[in-house]
């Protein structure tokens, strides 16, 4: 089973993968990237205290897009009513993050 947090921001479909860096435990997930501008802008997103535990996390991207997918594949199976248990997400520079309900995300892979 999936959950999926789709992020948008301007100048991300042209980066290459390997600047897209994602960590992630059993109870959080992270996305790190720099966009180069006027200055060089770090973007992250830290989802800390999921409502459950994944056993993984990966990064797909949405062709033509300035949006990355991050995708944490759950321990279990059952449905999660909310992704974070205690809201503990944040962002270090101001993003669109849209994201639904975890339990009905189908697996794409």
């Amino acid at each position: 089973d999936m959950g999926n947090v789709r992020i948008e921001v301007e100048g991300v479909a042209k980066l290459k993968d390997s600047v897209l860096l994602v960590d992630f435990g059993p109870l959080r997930a992270s996305l790190t990237f720099f966009i180069e501008g006027e200055s060089l802008k770090q973007y992250r997103l830290a989802l800390n205290s999921l409502f459950a535990e994944i056993k993984a996390a990966t990064l797909v991207r949405p062709p033509g897009e300035d949006a990355v997918v991050l995708k944490l594949r759950k321990k279990s199976d059952f449905p999660w009513p909310v992704l974070l248990a205690d809201r503990d997400a944040f962002f270090t520079t101001p993003v669109r993050a849209v994201h639904g309900p975890c339990d009905d995300v189908s697996d794409d892979d």
